[in-house]
């Protein structure tokens, strides 16, 4: 019995070590608009997510026609079981493309946001990978719902769609994302955040999604 249980002990502790620092996040932007989704801890009480979580424009594109310029107070993180509000500290405006899929996009597909709370939380760190992943890595994604492995299918690269000039990349991940999941962590081998949650494919019988990779993720906290 000791023996198990010093085993289990073992296999708690690995996963523990193992789990990114996912929080849920829920933005109100008026009456019957709240979105959820997923934000990652970076350490000291910062924390990043995708962009088109707090983006007001996405949110009246989307039904929301009474949305405000900026969510109508600020976004929560749910920590340790309770609500935190955290601080906008930056984030990429999104801009419409017309009738080019996805109809809402984001300049150098930076879909992401930088948040703050005012007391950092006792949560391990996530740290941007040093280098992008490539084709046929194998990467797993973090999010609320589950931990799930997955293959880097390879990048997609925009210029124009539409209107706008995009001129960014895409990681192409051979998976099926669920509603919610925008802005969980995508791993990879060292464990280090490879990229962030941003899309899924609204096509019939489709299998993949698509995240942020880790050095546009890299150059957006530079900037900040």
């Amino acid at each position: 019995m000791r023996g198990l249980l010093a085993a289990a002990l073992v296999i708690l502790t690995t996963l523990s070590a193992r789990a990114a620092p996912v929080v849920e996040l829920r933005v109100v932007f008026g009456p019957g608009c709240t979105g959820v989704g997923v934000a990652i801890h970076l350490g000291g009480g910062l924390f990043v997510t995708a962009g088109h979580l707090l983006d007001p424009g996405l949110a009246r594109r989307e039904g929301c026609p009474g949305a405000a310029l900026e969510p109508e107070r600020p976004p929560t993180l749910i920590i340790d079981g309770l609500p935190t509000p955290a601080a906008i500290l930056r984030r990429v405006p999104g801009v419409a493309t017309g009738d080019a899929a996805p109809g809402w996009a984001y300049p150098g597909w930076a879909d992401l946001a930088l948040l703050r709370v005012a007391v950092p939380p006792s949560l391990p760190a996530a740290r941007p990978c040093p280098g992008d992943a490539a084709a046929g890595d194998r990467l797993r994604v973090e999010s609320l719902m589950r931990r799930a492995e997955t293959r880097l299918a390879g990048q997609e690269r925009t210029g124009m769609l539409g209107p706008a000039r995009i001129d960014g990349t895409l990681l192409v991940l051979d998976i099926v994302l669920n509603p919610g999941e925008s802005g969980g962590a995508v791993l990879g081998p060292a464990e280090c955040l490879a990229g962030i949650v941003s899309a899924r494919q609204d096509l019939p019988g489709s299998r993949y999604s698509f995240a942020v990779p880790a050095g546009t993720l890299r150059a957006f906290l530079v900037r900040q």
